[in-house]
């Protein structure tokens, strides 16, 4: 909701703040850039989302490359990897796809084996998960050179006070920590944001949720309600600043920069011919300078309260 920028006449809040919708959905994401799983519950810790009754965090496997100097596996390197479906099965984890026998993993894995990899930057640990995984991961892409590493307890976390990508993270403090997650622990869009992306796309370029992968979708606010943007001249957005669900609370970091992952259907692991919904994002969502040819699409949250979030819980935002 835009507001000139007269003398600020909003009603004081408490510090809770006001409601501004409820959760709709919450998605957990076992292996990086691979489908997600719905849930009705989570857990929030420094480090991401976790289930609730099982130590099972978010984003805490990813493949990577080996020939290619050990770089983490995403959807923008082999789009393929977004049909991927982790499940759950007792203290397993399941991977499934197409034309491929399930590959069975313990959630704990036991190993010292650790391998440095590189992501954007940065270089990261991982736990080996072995040969068998090494193998179904070749044959799903088809070559060889491919390793699966997990986020075990003797991996040290990554900080986002050690990032450097914009202003943005100045504002981040020691204790906030990141496993195989690009920039923040957890991250929410409107879910009439993306009714309002479709009803700008055309009839055969529609998508949903899952391509941009958010933890929390939020319904019962307008289309953008959610993003920072809080220097446009002459203009002042009700901004999100400081975030409650269920016991949880929230600080919002920065908008959320679309990257070219938005365009992989989920569905079918393919590049849209025409670059959808990139390029309608790209006709008005670049609103935020640093991003350059990135859209912003969502926010991306660091938790301060740690607690338990529920589908349907109402949520608060300080502005």
């Amino acid at each position: 909701m835009l507001r000139k920028c007269l003398p600020c006449l909003s009603n004081k809040i408490d510090t809770e703040g006001e409601v501004v919708g409820q959760i709709d959905s919450i998605t957990f994401y076992p292996l990086k850039s691979a489908r997600g799983i719905e849930i009705n519950a989570c857990k929030c810790t420094m480090s991401g989302l976790k289930l609730k009754d099982s130590d099972i965090y978010d984003r805490h496997w990813v493949v990577i490359d080996v020939p290619n100097k050990k770089q983490f596996v995403t959807g923008r390197d082999e789009p393929t990897i977004t049909t991927i479906q982790p499940s759950f099965q007792g203290n397993k984890l399941h991977f499934d796809a197409e034309h491929m026998e399930t590959l069975i993993i313990p959630k704990e894995v036991q190993s010292s084996t650790l391998i440095e990899a590189k992501f954007k930057l940065e270089y990261v640990k991982g736990v080996d998960c072995g040969d068998e995984a090494a193998e179904w991961f070749e044959m799903f892409f088809g070559r060889p050179g491919f390793r699966l590493l997990y986020f075990g307890k003797n991996v040290k976390h990554r900080r986002l006070i050690d990032q450097t990508d914009d202003r943005w993270f100045v504002t981040a403090k020691p204790t906030d920590q990141l496993s195989y997650q690009n920039y923040t622990a957890f991250n929410l869009i409107a879910k009439e944001s993306l009714n309002d992306l479709n009803r700008k796309l055309p009839e055969d370029a529609q998508c949903t949720m899952d391509w941009f992968r958010p933890n929390f979708v939020v319904t019962g606010c307008s289309a953008f309600e959610e993003v920072t943007i809080n220097y446009l001249k002459h203009l002042c957005l009700d901004t999100w600043k400081n975030i409650t669900i269920g016991d949880s609370t929230f600080y919002n970091l920065k908008p959320r920069n679309a990257c070219l992952l938005v365009i992989v259907d989920p569905a079918t692991g393919k590049v849209h011919e025409d670059q959808e919904p990139m390029k309608t994002l790209r006709t008005y969502r670049l609103v935020v300078p640093e991003f350059k040819d990135a859209p912003a699409f969502g926010v991306m949250l660091v938790a301060e309260k740690l607690g338990t979030v529920h589908v349907g819980d109402k949520v608060y935002a300080t502005t």
